[in-house]
């Protein structure tokens, strides 16, 4: 208090030592006695000091003997620790992890009015995402730091996928052409291969997001002529060369391993198929070549080159022949991975069985 010209008379400690407990014992009746001792000794300490201006008097006494007298108020020991203690808590950093994957997006219901920011999601959506196992995903935060396993995404390439799929759902990027059934069982396929090929959720976000180009998956069943899968061509209808379609025959999917027999550890599996299926599909749709006839073996070539990409992702020996499969005089085919075979066989144009041997 004062500015310029003021000047504390001085008084004898010991009285101003009795003046500053009687007020502590008025203003805080249930402060503790060392409070009040602590008080008393600021307060002398301040008169002794003599205040030659106000930085003087608030540093060396007033501000101690205030922290003295309310610091018990707040729990906090005498003195300005209770202050410091109340700056570090408010300063501290949160140790709780920020959620990832599906459970870092906020549900909202279906009829809500505006567009969803950009970490909301509608409540059909979520069960969506939900049901093909999206919450089950192993997301690592964007500041995760070391070589990602096969079965980790950061939460960047989450959003991504789950972008991608939600396309797929409203019909954007990868239109599902088929009963309802079949695209459910279409859907399990694919969600069966994301959680452990980081190629796999590359090439399904890539297509999924495409802005520009929208691929039909015709899907179905033992479709007349069809033998797994068959490049821009849609069987529900019977066109040939339409362009951006692939043709599913789910039978024949389901009779391929979704993870390589214990005896057989090199074998082909549903998701190598799905991403050749997948590949073939992209490389026609992206091709500026006009005749349908001949985007085929470029489209075909590039898809079996993924093929042993994903092979060697998954650790898996051999690689795919751009002249497999082979037929057999019986109608069959055969697979030639060095140390590893494989003979397809079929009735008809559909798969009957896959036999493997060394």
């Amino acid at each position: 208090m004062g500015g310029p010209g003021f000047e504390e008379k001085k008084a004898p400690a010991a009285k101003l030592a009795a003046e500053a407990k009687k007020i502590g014992e008025k203003s805080v009746p249930t402060m503790p006695a060392v409070a009040a001792s602590a008080a008393t000794g600021a307060v002398s300490g301040l008169v002794s000091a003599g205040l030659s201006g106000i930085g003087a008097g608030v540093g060396a006494g007033t501000g101690a003997a205030m922290q003295a007298l309310f610091g018990g108020m707040y729990g906090g020991a005498a003195g300005h620790g209770t202050v410091a203690g109340a700056q570090g808590a408010a300063g501290k950093k949160s140790d709780k992890a920020k959620p990832t994957g599906l459970a870092g997006y906020q549900v909202i219901p279906d009829d809500f009015v505006g567009p969803p920011t950009s970490n909301q999601i509608r409540k059909s959506e979520y069960d969506e995402l939900q049901k093909y196992g999206f919450d089950k995903f192993q997301v690592v935060g964007d500041d995760f730091k070391g070589k990602l396993a096969n079965n980790q995404m950061n939460q960047d390439q989450y959003a991504q996928l789950q972008r991608a799929w939600l396309h797929m759902m409203h019909g954007q990027g990868v239109k599902l052409q088929g009963s309802d059934a079949d695209q459910g069982a279409f859907k399990n396929m694919l969600a069966g291969g994301l959680g452990n090929s980081p190629q796999f959720r590359s090439l399904v976000s890539s297509l999924g997001n495409d802005s520009e180009n929208t691929l039909t998956m015709d899907l179905g069943r033992s479709q007349p002529g069809l033998m797994v899968d068959a490049f821009e061509y849609e069987a529900s209808s019977g066109s040939r060369h339409k362009r951006n379609v692939q043709t599913i025959d789910l039978d024949d999917y389901e009779k391929i391993p979704g993870a390589p027999p214990r005896d057989a550890p090199d074998a082909q599996t549903r998701t190598q198929k799905l991403i050749h299926a997948l590949t073939e599909a992209q490389s026609g749709m992206k091709s500026s070549e006009t005749d349908g006839g001949k985007r085929y073996l470029p489209a075909h070539s590039s898809a079996i080159d993924a093929e042993n990409d994903y092979r060697a992702e998954q650790g898996q020996n051999g690689k795919r022949r751009y002249e497999d499969p082979e037929g057999t005089a019986d109608g069959g085919w055969t697979y030639d991975y060095g140390e590893h075979k494989e003979q397809w066989d079929w009735n008809g144009t559909n798969l009957k069985e896959i036999k493997y041997s060394k």
